[in-house]
């Protein structure tokens, strides 16, 4: 080696040669600054990298010292003397792994002790998106005091923050080239394919059976030989003394098959967490992938029995785990603890969980229940299992958000909920331009222990999170977590909050889809409560919606958009039935296209039997939330079901005794069926309720209600009332035609119905359902003015 003992390296002092790393040489220096011994890598007078030898050194450095684990060696400085670019590390005192394991195999607790720290040393480099590609036993140091430690990065890359654990950016080495220790090497990366996370599970799974047996998996005489064994050889028999549960876990590390093994570091420390050294442990997050192996080597007859024995017990677990897997078709994402211990980081976590409910409602499960319910047990005591029966679903996810200055990190576990049982749990933690990764990983890992059946448009989303503007982000979060609230307190201040944030985070990263989306939706929104003119809200509507699905074709909420815009404002029903399906197609829980989905059925197609189906959908993924309630009672109404819709608005009213608009509809079901006493203490009881609110539709649909039962001096009060709304708010046409009507002005009405049409008005799609209208349908005047809707 190049540097004798005494020789000054920079601020360091050689004490003596340790050796020759991957890619540098090692020793033993002082630094006379702090006191202390390192382990100094430097590069070798003539590198056969060049400077590329140097470059990747460098990397190595910064691909380490980010870590900060007692199972990885510590970097304490960077630097280059002369050029020659320097590592100085943490001197750790020990014996290589593969030494150890040449002078005897271990105890079981040693084994699984060992195994878990590896497994979180790991978790830790992948969950900062590095990737080892070098870890053999050769860089693994056990310690006199019971430890390991993973040296050498020397080959580790930083995976780019546009890929997941699939996909490979940016290498170190050079194209084409392929670096590592041969017996380690993942199938894939000896056929020239990127190494990524899988490839270091499948090396800890070579460095985790040489553990247990003694020796290397993949053997041969020559560089061939061994490169054949690893691409199409078994893996050998496991001796049985080793817990099953940790045989199960090698098995899947050395899947042949990348998408079969373990995807990061972090999913082995929680498998290697289920068992215990008498290997009587769950193993339940292992045996789910396990496939029975054709043994082709001569065995005792007393082995052929061992092994079969082993066969079938592990045929068992497989089938059993498999089992229960299957019965798990249904979950919920209850809300997320709040880690930071700031309140006003609210909106972050409910977005997250939000996003993850988004996401796991495409992996092909039966139900995923929406968030409004699933907010129903916030901070609660419940069980699972109560929990479970409440929302009628299978599994639970539970979790916690801790959201830093510039990172983030979630931790998530999934439950059975009959009995509380932790099926999988996993911790992530991303740079906050990363969330959206972040989130996509915990959906891909779930969806891999339900063995969802993902389709291929799923999987390349899951697999394809851009990086986001952080900023643009939480504005985002911002104002989805304010549009939540909406429905419960209607404003234009709240409406205005609303939009500024999503417009705020368009600024900030224009090529972001789902701002524009919600932004499509809140401008839609404020027509329909009447906050602003359709013909200033109408456009912006339209703009957003396009561009949103111009972004993200794949988004189910920019469709979901769209879909309200055709809907409601451009009266395109053929294109608002197909852009309703293609959201539900990508996300089948999406409440907005539901809506949209009900409205079409039941005011233009007049499918009032599928659109009952479509409204009970609702409340079967939003069981808890009043709102969902109003769709059943809403359709039965339009559907002339009066006596259905006013037990379901009776039951509503139970459920939430101060809302008014159980008794809306209360009234409207009465006065349709001229019960004049019953129509007007319903209207007087949600006017109670409403306490000085003003909601135009709800007071015009009363002033409705009276007129039809002959009420005409208690309804032309409603309608002054109406007609002078206060400063800021849109005067909607079609309410005033309504109640027009209903007092026997149909001249007026009919006016006010063709300013409607000419100003899109969104409440126009209403005019032939329902017995509101009915006053006015006989009329010829008013059938030539809705055949500019174009209604089937």
């Amino acid at each position: 080696m190049g540097l004798p003992p005494g020789t000054r390296f920079g601020p360091y002092r050689i004490v003596a040669p340790l050796g020759v790393g991957g890619m540098g040489e090692v020793y033993r220096a002082h630094d006379d600054r702090l006191d202390r011994d390192v382990a100094l890598k430097v590069l070798p007078e003539d590198p056969a990298g060049g400077a590329d030898g140097a470059d990747r050194l460098l990397k190595e450095a910064r691909a380490a010292a980010a870590f900060n684990h007692p199972n990885i060696c510590t970097i304490h400085d960077v630097g280059a003397v002369d050029g020659r670019p320097y590592i100085a590390m943490e001197v750790v005192e020990g014996e290589p792994l593969n030494a150890r394991i040449a002078r005897g195999r271990f105890s079981i607790p040693d084994l699984l002790r060992y195994a878990g720290q590896l497994a979180d040393a790991l978790a830790h480099a992948h969950d900062r998106s590095v990737v080892h590609r070098d870890l053999t036993t050769h860089n693994i140091i056990v310690t006199g005091d019971g430890h390991v430690k993973v040296l050498d990065f020397g080959l580790a890359k930083r995976l780019s923050a546009v890929t997941d654990a699939t996909t490979a950016v940016h290498t170190i080495s050079a194209p084409g080239t392929i670096t590592g220790t041969l017996p380690y090497m993942a199938p894939e990366v000896l056929r020239g394919r990127p190494a990524d996370m899988r490839s270091d599970t499948w090396a800890l799974g070579v460095v985790l059976y040489e553990m247990a047996t003694g020796v290397r998996p993949f053997t041969g005489g020559t560089p061939f030989e061994v490169s054949s064994s690893i691409l199409h050889g078994s893996v050998p028999p496991i001796p049985a003394n080793v817990p099953t549960g940790l045989r199960l876990i090698i098995e899947r590390a050395l899947e042949q098959e990348p998408a079969r093994r373990y995807q990061r570091g972090g999913e082995i420390r929680i498998a290697l967490e289920t068992i215990d050294a008498t290997g009587t442990g769950h193993g339940h997050a292992t045996a789910d992938l396990v496939t029975p192996r054709r043994r082709t080597s001569a065995i005792t007859a007393v082995a052929v029995g061992a092994l079969l024995v082993a066969a079938i017990a592990g045929i068992a677990l497989r089938q059993r785990w498999l089992a229960r897997a299957t019965r798990i078709q249904s979950l919920a994402v209850l809300p997320l603890d709040n880690l930071s211990q700031d309140p006003n980081k609210e909106y972050f976590v409910a977005g997250v969980q939000d996003a993850l409910i988004t996401d796991l409602a495409r992996i092909g499960l039966r139900k995923v229940v929406a968030k409004a319910s699933a907010d129903m047990f916030r901070k609660t005591k419940k069980p699972p299992s109560e929990i479970g029966r409440d929302l009628g679903v299978d599994a639970l996810v539970t979790g916690s958000v801790l959201h830093g200055v510039d990172r983030v990190q979630v931790t998530a576990q999934l439950l059975r909920a009959e009995t509380g049982e932790v099926l999988w749990a996993n911790r992530y933690e991303r740079a906050s331009g990363d969330v959206l990764s972040l989130q996509n990983d915990i959906v891909g890992a779930i969806a891999r222990e339900l063995r969802a059946a993902l389709s291929p448009e799923t999987e390349a989303r899951l697999a394809a999170a851009r990086p986001v503007n952080p900023a643009a982000h939480d504005a985002y979060l911002k104002g989805r977590y304010l549009r939540s609230t909406f429905p419960n307190s209607v404003s234009r201040q709240n409406l205005d909050a609303i939009v500024a944030q999503l417009e705020e985070a368009i600024r900030l990263d224009p090529a972001y889809a789902p701002p524009y989306a919600d932004l499509s939706l809140v401008h839609a929104t404020a027509a329909q409560t009447s906050f602003r003119s359709p013909t200033e809200t109408n456009p912006l509507a339209k703009a957003a919606a396009l561009k949103a699905v111009e972004l993200d074709g794949s988004l189910a909420e920019a469709h979901a958009a769209l879909a309200t815009v055709m809907l409601w404002q451009e009266w395109d029903w053929a294109a608002a039935d197909r852009e309703i399906s293609r959201a539900l197609q990508l996300n089948p829980t999406s409440v907005d296209s539901l809506l949209a989905r009900v409205t079409l059925e039941t005011l233009i197609q007049q499918r009032f039997d599928d659109a009952a189906a479509t409204s009970q959908h609702i409340l079967d993924i939003d069981p808890l939330n009043p709102m969902s309630r109003v769709q059943n009672m809403w359709v039965a109404h339009f559907s002339h079901r009066y006596d259905d819709s006013i037990r379901q608005a009776r039951v509503l009213a139970d459920l939430a005794p101060e809302a008014w608009f159980p008794h809306f509809f209360l009234a409207s079901n009465y006065a349709a069926k001229h019960l004049g006493a019953d129509a007007t203490a319903e209207c007087r009881r949600m006017r109670e309720l409403m306490r000085g609110a003003y909601d135009m539709q709800a007071l015009g649909m009363c002033a409705w209600a009276l007129g039809f039962v002959g009420q005409r001096a208690e309804a032309e009060r409603l309608i002054d009332i109406v007609q002078r709304p206060p400063a800021g708010l849109w005067l909607d046409p079609g309410v005033m035609a309504l109640a027009l009507s209903a007092i026997g002005k149909i001249d007026q009405a009919l006016e006010w119905t063709r300013k409607g049409l000419d100003e899109r008005a969104p409440n126009m799609i209403y005019v032939r359902s329902g017995p509101a209208w009915s006053i006015l349908q006989p009329d010829r005047r008013f059938q030539a003015l809705i055949r500019r809707l174009n209604l089937p």
